[in-house]
């Protein structure tokens, strides 16, 4: 947050289950950790946070699938339901799967891209119905009471909406609204993808597009943006992270580099990716990058 400390929200209470309503913060000066005595409407386990612009962080699902989204303001950070902040499909609540992506985007909307840490439901079709169309959240007006915000359904979807475990990541420059969703897919129903789609939010309509492909299909996969507006690739697995020997011989020890300046090309849909270092050590589930 502004004054740099670090908040967190939710969580897992070891040996109790996903019942962690709590928030606190950590002061990197002091090497303090600070809990306020105010809840959360419910445990998080997963969740998802963005810091707005006025301060305020927005905390979006976490499981067991919570369906209300909350707002914490400074100066207190006391959470509260927002009024709208139930994403819907069908008239019928329907959370976000947990650890969605979730991106701040010029003009206020929070656009939400499906990357998450596994998603629920029994198959395939069941899950990309819950998944629906990309959707982006706006709070309204976070003063009021109760404060209120509103999704608002883009009636696009990603090529492949598969992308469990995969990453996504704010391309520069960030005024072009451009959501780079990379890797991905869903366990061992439908194995980690190569492909890389962009979300571009800030034309008359939001619309999903073609990147490229990897030279690997990867799950648990990272991606940094570069100063040079490239994104390095590392990491990540061909198979999935629970597969024991099969996950094992499809380590990703190559990096990547992709520029997504060059223009997709449908007959060469690597050219803007170029392999490049090969890592001593592999890099799959809880591994992260950061410049």
């Amino acid at each position: 947050i502004e004054d740099g400390r670090i908040l967190v929200v939710g969580g897992d209470n070891y040996g109790v289950g996903h019942t962690n309503d709590a928030i606190h913060f950590y002061d990197p000066v002091l090497e303090r950790w600070s809990r306020i005595s105010e809840e959360m409407i419910a445990g998080r386990w997963y969740p998802t946070t963005v810091a707005l612009p006025d301060g305020s962080v927005v905390a979006f699902t976490g499981q067991p699938a919570v369906a209300d989204t909350e707002i914490m303001s400074p100066p207190g950070y006391v959470p509260r339901v927002i009024a709208g902040g139930r994403r819907q499909i069908g008239g019928v609540d329907n959370p976000q799967q947990s650890y969605p992506g979730m991106f701040l985007m010029p003009g206020g909307r929070m656009f939400y891209v499906p990357t998450s840490f596994a998603y629920a439901g029994g198959n395939q079709a069941a899950v990309e119905a819950q998944l629906g169309n990309t959707m982006s959240f706006r709070v309204i007006d976070p003063s009021s009471t109760p404060p209120v915000g509103a999704w608002q359904d883009h009636g696009v979807r990603p090529l492949d909406m598969l992308r469990q475990e995969g990453t996504a990541l704010l391309l520069a420059p960030a005024q072009a609204g451009r959501i780079a969703l990379v890797g991905g897919g869903w366990g061992t129903t439908a194995g980690p993808r190569n492909t890389v789609e962009i979300l571009e939010t800030q034309g008359a309509a939001a619309a999903w597009v073609p990147g490229g492909q990897m030279h690997h299909t990867r799950g648990n996969v990272n991606a940094v943006l570069l100063p040079d507006g490239k994104v390095l690739i590392f990491g990540g697995t061909g198979g999935y992270k629970w597969d024991g020997g099969a996950a094992a011989d499809q380590r990703r020890f190559i990096a990547e580099l992709w520029d997504p300046s060059l223009t997709y090309d449908p007959a060469d849909p690597t050219a803007a990716f170029t392999e490049t270092g090969e890592m001593h050590r592999s890099r799959q589930y809880h591994s992260g990058g950061v410049l």
